[in-house]
């Protein structure tokens, strides 16, 4: 509800004074009319003053009447006597206010003013007797919000002005029910009383929608003439068509419009533009809450049967907007912290960007929730909750969270199908990602150097020394000439180790391709001396040609991990060679060159295969820049 200021009262007064210049000016007068002044003069004292009234002081003029106070002798009570100015005692302005006399003398409720007795003043002018009424008109209210507070400690003035419209539109429902059309509703006929009482006045150009066969009160079918206020009319009283009971639903729809917006609906130099602004709706400013407006917007419908159908529908249409305003006002500011998070998702994106992003949306998640929760029907709220939902969706798809998207996505009904599909396309690539990334960590386990490292070390120090001692031992045992029967066991048993070792220590050694790799390896090697022993025996090879053979084995061995391991085996493999060529070249010196070169392997597998390696340079990273968890094999070394 808005004031423009003194200009703008200014602007609406004139367009007031315009007003009353296209009023009629003159009427004959009717013939109950007569009828009615003849029968209050013969009612009426000689003095003719209404009988047991004293008359007081001016309270009060309008256009065609003077209000003043009086005493009501006889129950010695305050009274307001109405009468006419001396220039306005013609047909027109007697008719009127005969009319509004018996109008409102048959209309008893708490919302009109009790009219008292009615009688005729020395001139032979009708003098009507009414409850006298300590207060103010509601436009002074309307144009005062802050002694709306002050005189009836009103916290929500909007809230109160709409309450004082419910009982305006609860008098005219019941003087429609009595067959009355007022015509001339708003703001300027409405007293506001000292206690809140709320009084509809002016009742001077109603009509009767039914015939009473007395033709005391004017009838609608025949009130054809243009009456009324002009920024407030609906389009058929600019017409010369009958009013009926949605013509004064119009009046109420605009009398709203003026609470809520602060100035009439229609506006207009000229009765023309007037008239055309009753075609089109009344713009409905921005902050002015949805729901009000599709209530004056329906009340003011241009077609008759657009509107609502009796002013106590209007009235429970406002009741419906009052009990939900607790929920619009939620709405309100859920709508706030709504606009805060659509700028938010327009900026880039960081880690303190998406708290600030999901604290607005925590704050119009929860205000739309509470909005519904009050009220359930609350249309803008649940668009509202909608539209921040599907935003978050798209802002977590857009930074590839499928976790997220889908806990959003599943709170629209009906569902975001396209942003559905969206989520569907990430999960897969996602699915993709993952799986290639836990190929990657499987391979980078399976090739860690320091996985296992205690198990490897320990088996290469027992395996190792073996090596080393068994050729001399050997050598010592057999330097004679040893038959095959002698040199069968020493492989069969050094492969025994292998296995043994593999098998106790299995958790480690197992592990890895790296210790797979060396463990098969030298089961490889011992397998085939065994086999190159076996073959010579089948061949009657002798003995000592076996054993020459058995340097050219490890060699080929040696290599082979060099090429598929690592390279630094390289060293053992040429040490196998040369013992080979040299123990070709002097037998003799075969048991030392073993031990010689197998000394020279376990040194270089030690290096290569005994120590513990650094870590890598730094963690991956994926695409969005986040660091890619350790490895699993980097976090349990063995």
């Amino acid at each position: 509800m808005t004031r423009s200021g003194d200009d703008e009262h200014a602007r609406v007064t004139s367009e007031l004074a315009f007003a009353a210049t296209i009023m009629p000016t003159v009427e004959s007068v009717k013939p109950w009319t007569l009828g009615t002044l003849d029968h209050l003069r013969s009612a009426s004292p000689s003095d003719g003053v209404v009988a047991g009234v004293e008359l007081g002081p001016v309270l009060g003029e309008g256009g065609m009447g003077i209000v003043r106070a009086a005493t009501q002798r006889s129950l010695g009570r305050d009274v307001a006597v109405k009468t006419l100015r001396d220039d306005q005692n013609h047909g027109l302005a007697v008719s009127k206010l005969l009319r509004e006399a018996l109008i409102t003398g048959a209309l008893e409720h708490p919302n009109i003013v009790p009219v008292y007795d009615l009688g005729l003043d020395p001139r032979g002018t009708p003098m009507l007797v009414l409850k006298r009424i300590s207060g103010v008109a509601w436009r002074e209210l309307l144009e005062a919000p802050e002694l709306v507070k002050r005189r009836f400690g009103a916290a929500d003035p909007l809230e109160w002005h709409l309450r004082i419209l419910m009982q305006v539109a609860n008098a005219v429902h019941f003087a429609h029910c009595r067959g009355i059309v007022h015509r001339d509703i708003k703001p300027d006929n409405v007293m506001i009383g000292e206690f809140g009482e709320v009084y509809v006045l002016d009742w001077g150009i109603s009509v009767s929608l039914h015939d009473d066969g007395t033709r005391r009160l004017p009838l609608a079918s025949e009130a054809t003439d243009i009456a009324g206020t002009p920024l407030y009319m609906a389009t058929e009283m600019f017409g010369g068509e009958p009013p009926d009971e949605r013509t004064d639903v119009y009046l109420l729809g605009a009398t709203l419009y003026e609470v809520v917006v602060g100035h009439p609906p229609h506006r207009g130099g000229s009765i023309v533009e007037i008239m055309s602004s009753t075609i089109t709706p009344a713009p409905a400013p921005e902050h002015v809450p949805p729901e009000l407006v599709a209530v004056w917007q329906r009340a003011m419908a241009y077609e008759r049967a657009d509107r609502y159908a009796s002013a106590e529908e209007l009235r429970l249409a406002l009741q419906s907007v009052l009990d939900h305003r607790a929920s619009t006002r939620l709405c309100s500011g859920a709508s706030t912290s709504l606009a805060e998070l659509l700028a938010e998702l327009e900026k880039e994106s960081s880690a303190e960007r998406r708290e600030a992003i999901y604290n607005s949306y925590g704050e119009c998640a929860f205000g739309f929730r509470q909005a519904l929760e009050d009220w359930p029907d609350n249309e803008v709220a649940r668009r509202g909750l909608r539209e921040a939902t599907v935003a978050m969706a798209r802002y977590e798809l857009e930074h590839e969270d499928p976790r997220a998207a889908r806990v959003l996505l599943a709170k629209l009904d009906p569902p975001a199908e396209d942003l559905a599909q969206r989520l569907r396309e990430l999960e897969e690539r996602v699915r993709h990602s993952a799986e290639r990334i836990e190929a990657l960590e499987r391979l980078d386990r399976e090739m860690d150097p320091n996985a296992g490292l205690r198990g490897r070390t320990a088996l290469l120090v027992v395996l190792g020394a073996l090596w080393v001692v068994v050729p001399l031992l050997v050598g010592s045992f057999y330097a004679a000439s040893p038959d095959y029967a002698s040199l069968f066991p020493v492989p069969a048993t050094m492969l025994a180790v292998v296995l043994v070792g593999a098998l106790t220590l299995r958790r480690s050694m197992m592990r890895t391709t790296l210790n797979r790799s060396i463990v098969g390896a030298a089961a490889l090697a011992f397998f085939a001396q065994m086999a190159i022993h076996v073959g010579s025996w089948l061949a009657r090879v002798p003995p000592d040609e076996s054993q020459r053979f058995i340097l050219f084995n490890w060699f080929l061995i040696s290599a082979m991990m060099a090429i598929t391991v690592a390279p630094r085996l390289a060293i053992g493999a040429v040490g196998y060679l040369v013992a080979y060529v040299l123990a070709s070249r002097w037998f003799g010196l075969r048991y030392v060159l073993m031990a010689g070169s197998n000394a020279l392997l376990l040194v270089v597998a030690f290096t290569a295969f005994g120590r513990r390696r650094p870590p890598h340079d730094g963690p991956s990273r994926r695409g969005d820049g986040a660091p890619e968890a350790k490895p699993r094999a980097a976090r349990d070394r063995g």
